[in-house]
């Protein structure tokens, strides 16, 4: 048996020292043998990341490391210098990292980042030399107008491209190992499918072999062919990708294979009559202009409804026209043209006291809680400041708010006093929400509210969605790229795509029976395709 081209075995990683220590890996074993696609699937805190980070030396300083054996191609990994790292990376190991618009310089030219791979190496190549090989690169990946792209910034590309820009980097000195951690977690479904395709081509034609971080079970299962399921440090079980699917040992990894199987939405949540929509969105249209002229239209004639008390998803492709139209309903934005009924009331037409009312009764849930609550300010005064705002009630009756909507998404009482950074991401979610809830609104829009959230802590949130939906009878604007988010959740789908409804109408009958050749393929794009019948048929 030949050598394996990574070798781990019992890796403990800790951080800090005695009582106080924190361990972050639990005598973790892995062997990557040459050419194989190993995924590593588990919930967020679950050491993905940490072992990722060993593996290219990227480690803090205040990591303490042990273990059995740590090769990678005969260099022992552990203790090395950044000198001695620096000689590994590229040729020995490359890094995919997770957010290309963090990865990427935003005031360097996409040449000039690609041109860094070679010169960092000591290739000694002539400037047309280096030229013509970033833009082999960026052919490689099936980034259209390459010489074009060169001479781009970061900001000027889709999310799709500046990934494709980061996997081209990894691949720029074709390295025996490449490391991709969490690299399509930000992508639409169609955009990632595309990302992975690029991506499996590029392992196939270079014999690379692959360590692939994600929380997503699905994209594992369909493009790994050995898996590695982590949870609180510990390896629960590996093994090659069809047994760990059919045959899991572990409930943990049962759990997670089981949102492969959810392919038909849970009981059909009671509708309401066309005579009680809460939201009429007729004709709607944005346009962006520049001295007068038409340079971008967002969102194109559409027409959809909500009725009190269901959910209706808003999916599609990134600029498909989603967040416009969800901006639009708020009243953040005006429409260029048609009318956004809410409640009863024109949304453009509203005065000041009108629009804040409005705001009261419409409340946004944004997409990364990281960014939407303040880390300067514990969770009382988070749940404290809408009330505020508002001017609902005094210091009494704002205390039995906040602790009430606390209690609303299962927090307990004892986080009022904690900030968020103290909190893992499910509970700073279910703090974003309980934000909204606080000042008791009618309509909740949710803009990608789990994209940053692994699928473990995503079902919770949408258990706990739909349960404050039951118990409040909220109504919900759900926007998601995420299909099978959508179909667990949503009563009706609108499907947007460059701006335009292509299809609009019941869960079921959208999955099922799906109108347009675009929403069929959205739909083929849901990651888990590979096992999906075969564990349907054992389900």
């Amino acid at each position: 048996m030949s050598e394996p081209l990574l070798d781990i075995e019992d890796l403990v990683v800790t951080y800090g020292a005695g009582d106080t220590a924190k361990v972050a890996l639990d005598h973790v074993s892995l062997r990557l043998e040459k050419g194989q696609f190993t995924a590593v699937v588990g919930e967020s805190g679950s050491g993905k990341t940490t072992l990722a980070n060993v593996v290219v030396g990227l480690l803090p300083e205040s990591a303490h490391t042990h273990a059995t054996t740590a090769v990678l191609d005969g260099h022992g990994i552990l203790g090395l210098s950044e000198r001695q790292w620096s000689g590994l990376r590229g040729s020995t190991v490359g890094l995919v990292p997770q957010d290309p618009g963090a990865s990427l310089n935003p005031v360097r030219t996409i040449g000039a980042q690609l041109a860094e791979v070679f010169e960092l190496r000591n290739l000694k190549l002539s400037r047309s030399e280096v030229r013509r090989r970033s833009i082999e690169l960026l052919e490689q990946v099936e980034i259209d107008n390459p010489e074009r792209r060169l001479r781009q910034y970061p900001g000027e590309l889709s999310g799709g491209m500046r990934q494709r820009v980061l996997i081209a980097i990894a691949f720029g000195l074709n390295p025996k190992l490449l490391v991709a951690d969490e690299p399509t977690s930000a992508l639409d479904v169609t955009v990632q499918s595309q990302v992975l395709r690029v991506l499996d081509r590029l392992v196939a034609e270079h014999g690379t072999t692959v360590l692939f971080v994600t929380h997503d079970i699905g994209v594992a299962t369909d493009h790994a062919s050995r898996i590695v399921v982590m949870r609180d440090g510990r390896v629960v079980e590996q093994g090659d990708v069809e047994s760990v699917v059919t045959e899991p040992r572990s409930e943990y990894t049962r759990t997670l294979i089981g949102r492969i199987r959810e392919v038909t939405p849970p009981a059909p949540l009671p509708t309401r009559t066309d005579s009680d929509e809460v939201v009429r969105v007729s004709a709607i249209t944005k346009e962006f202009r520049v001295k007068g002229r038409i340079v971008h239209r967002a969102v194109d004639g559409v027409d959809l409804s909500v009725r009190r008390g269901e959910t209706v998803a808003l999916v599609g492709e990134s600029g498909s026209g989603k967040s416009t139209t969800a901006k639009m309903i708020i009243g953040l934005t005006t429409p260029t043209g048609g009318t956004v009924e809410v409640l009863g009331r024109n949304v453009a037409r509203l005065g000041h006291r009108e629009r804040r009312h409005h705001w009261r009764e419409v409340q946004f849930v944004y997409q990364n809680p990281d960014s939407a609550l303040d880390p300067r300010w514990s969770i009382r005064q988070i749940l404290d400041e809408p009330l505020r705002s508002f001017g609902i009630g005094d210091a009494a009756l704002r205390k039995q708010r906040i602790e009430q909507a606390l209690g609303s998404v299962n927090l307990p009482a004892g986080s009022l006093d904690k900030y968020a950074a103290e909190l893992s991401g499910g509970q700073r979610q279910r703090v974003a929400i309980a934000r909204a809830l606080v000042v008791r609104p009618e309509i909740v829009i949710l803009d990608e509210p789990l994209s940053a959230l692994d699928v473990v802590t995503q079902d919770q949130i949408i258990a706990l969605l739909i349960d404050l939906q039951r118990n409040l009878d909220l109504t919900y604007l759900f926007i998601s790229h995420d299909l099978a988010v959508v179909r667990q959740i949503s009563h009706r789908v609108a499907v947007l795509r460059s701006g335009r409804l292509v299809e609009f109408g019941d869960t079921q009958r959208v999955f099922d029976e799906p109108s347009s050749e675009y929403t069929r393929n959205l739909i083929d794009s849901v990651p888990g395709q590979r096992f999906r019948s075969s564990l349907l048929v054992g389900a």
